[in-house]
């Protein structure tokens, strides 16, 4: 059986600049490749069938788009208004990483309860996939940001053995570029396969 994964995220799991060069590009967007993002570039090493939800600039509970990840995770498109995906696709693995933009619009106390609704959520429309809380490879996820404390309290709350946690090592300080991608993908390929049965 092939493998499926369901990723959520950001304009790093979009691939987002990631053949910028130097300077980041937002008028022209050819550089922003999705295929070499960490996201598509896991599947590939996993000869993994992937469904890939994520919008630059998106945040769980407050970014730089008008909605939020947690109005739209479920839908057809990026608009709350969108109609509801059908839920028979079941994935084996749902890869989550969000909190970024959550971080750079200065959201603090109300990021953990909404992660912690959010993995419940996931559950109840998945309850047999394994769920990953991820962050990384941008400052949220490193000192001093609190935000991988946010994402671990959340995980622990759920007391669910098939819910799990992993911050990259990869460090960007802007967008994460190709090299950044392949880094993180063969991170995450390693992290899966130490700790989930994927075969």
């Amino acid at each position: 059986m092939r493998l499926h994964l369901d990723f959520y995220g950001d304009s790093q799991t979009v691939g987002a600049c990631n053949e910028c060069g130097d300077v980041e590009q937002w008028d022209d967007l050819r550089p922003h490749n999705h295929l070499l993002s960490y996201a598509a570039l896991t599947s590939r090493l996993l000869k993994a069938d992937s469904h890939i939800i994520a919008v630059s600039g998106i945040g769980l509970t407050l970014g730089y788009q008008d909605s939020t990840m947690a109005q739209i995770w479920f839908r057809e498109g990026p608009n709350p208004l969108d109609k509801v995906y059908p839920s028979t696709r079941q994935p084996h693995v749902i890869l989550v990483n969000l909190g970024q933009n959550d971080f750079a619009k200065g959201v603090r106390d109300s990021f953990t309860p909404a992660y912690e609704q959010f993995l419940k959520d996931l559950r109840l429309r998945h309850p047999q996939a394994w769920i990953v809380g991820l962050l990384g490879a941008m400052n949220a996820a490193h000192e001093p940001s609190p935000f991988p404390g946010y994402v671990a309290t959340a995980v622990a709350s759920q007391k669910d053995s098939k819910m799990l946690m992993y911050i990259f090592e990869t460090r960007s300080i802007e967008h994460p570029r190709v090299p950044d991608h392949l880094k993180m993908a063969h991170e995450l390929v390693e992290f899966l396969q130490s700790h989930i049965p994927l075969t």
